[in-house]
């Protein structure tokens, strides 16, 4: 419980002050333990605020994680099924209900969602309704959504407060400005056993960085935060290792009121890939992207100073017109290498600039091939029309 109140307090202005006496009435959060007959086949529940004498109360049913004698018969690790219980029931003390449930005071459900719906099967609008993207869903071994599992199992859930969550909370109780100030490293899980899960990350400030470790199998790291918005990633976007069930999103960037006005705060800077065929997605910072082995494709971002390097492998670098941004390429191989645009190949043009390669789209630079002569490159062979849309 302690873990939860920590993860709470860590994205936003709220904070637990232990009072010790469970007489003092000052005490706005009941925490208590049940037993079977208390509370039969239940994890646990809270009661919401404004719930009269019961509000903010916090029971965990422990039998259903301990037999008798205390050893463990469901595991309790962090992104463990069961693992989750006590910040969703927590969740609920401070002010947050269930997608499915209206609220007290007639809150809508989520998006999408009605009377009518199956509270542990229906996943909304856009499928945000489910693990990894709220931990205050029903919906988590049967969201069948590729990334979480389909049974109770001591991995693969949600590990904090999902993308949304985090932002109810904000909305309620206003920002974190200064959680993960320093220089921090958000590491992808690799397999799946006890221990892995999902986490939302809400990082205020210094110079991050996702990264794939010894990863051998393809790994996708996407900067970009949730969108709130009404799109398929309102809840994030999903960093991971192929087929492992946890990974990370980045939660909204913003001061806790209007959406899509970035706060510059909540910003991940770097993305760094493993040994297999890596996806790596920029944000409109000034990003660096290091593919590492593997054929990857980079996708710069909408900053100025952006840097990508493919490494070894046939790489591909998507570069888009749609913004101002400046893209650097550090280790562009003409023999093996791709250029890729989001603008027909035709409005694109080539010129030399120091010792390497200038691209201009209608005549305005977009990237910058260091080291390259143009001499060496060829729009035909080097370059690429996708239609993907810019970031």
């Amino acid at each position: 419980m302690e873990g939860a109140m920590e993860e709470i307090s860590a994205v936003c202005s709220l904070q637990f002050d232990d009072r010790g006496d469970d007489n003092d009435d000052g005490v706005e959060i009941w925490y208590y333990n049940l037993d079977q007959r208390q509370s039969e086949g239940s994890y646990g529940f809270a009661y919401t605020p404004g719930t009269d004498s019961d509000e903010g109360l916090v029971a965990i049913n422990w039998s259903t994680y301990q037999n008798a004698d205390g050893s463990f018969k469901n595991s309790i690790a962090s992104g463990s099924f069961y693992g989750i219980t006590f910040l969703h029931e927590l969740s609920h003390a401070v002010g947050l209900k269930h997608p499915h449930d209206r609220g007290l005071f007639g809150q809508p459900r989520f998006p999408g969602l009605t009377h009518r719906s199956n509270e542990f099967r229906d996943k909304g609008d856009f499928d945000q309704n489910a693990h990894p993207f709220t931990q205050l869903t029903y919906v988590d071994k049967g969201a069948r959504n590729g990334m979480v599992p389909r049974s109770i199992e001591a991995y693969g859930f949600l590990q904090t407060l999902g993308a949304l969550d985090i932002a109810a909370l904000q909305w309620m109780y206003g920002i974190n400005p200064d959680a993960a100030s320093g220089d921090d490293t958000y590491t992808l899980p690799l397999e799946n056993r006890e221990g892995t899960g999902w986490r939302a990350i809400w990082d205020t400030g210094g110079v991050d960085r996702i990264t794939a470790g010894g990863a051998t199998a393809p790994v996708t790291i996407d900067l970009r935060n949730a969108t709130l918005g009404d799109d398929v990633n309102a809840g994030g976007y999903v960093s991971r290792a192929e087929d492992v069930f946890g990974g990370f999103t980045i939660a909204h960037d913003w001061y806790g009121r209007n959406v899509g006005q970035s706060a510059g705060l909540c910003v991940i800077e770097i993305a760094i890939g493993g040994k297999g065929d890596d996806v790596l997605i920029g944000n409109r910072a000034d990003n660096l992207l290091k593919g590492k082995k593997g054929a990857d494709v980079l996708v710069a971002g909408g900053g100025d100073g952006n840097r990508v390097t493919g490494g070894k492998g046939r790489d591909q670098f998507w570069i888009s017109a749609q913004h101002g941004a400046l893209v650097k390429v550090t280790d562009f191989n003409p023999r093996k290498d791709r250029l890729v645009f989001d603008v027909d190949v035709s409005a694109v043009t080539l010129d030399s600039v120091g010792n390497g390669s200038q691209v201009l789209i209608d005549g305005r630079v977009v990237a910058q091939l260091l080291g390259v002569s143009v001499r060496n490159l060829d729009l035909e062979r080097h370059a690429l029309f996708s239609g993907f849309e810019g970031l």
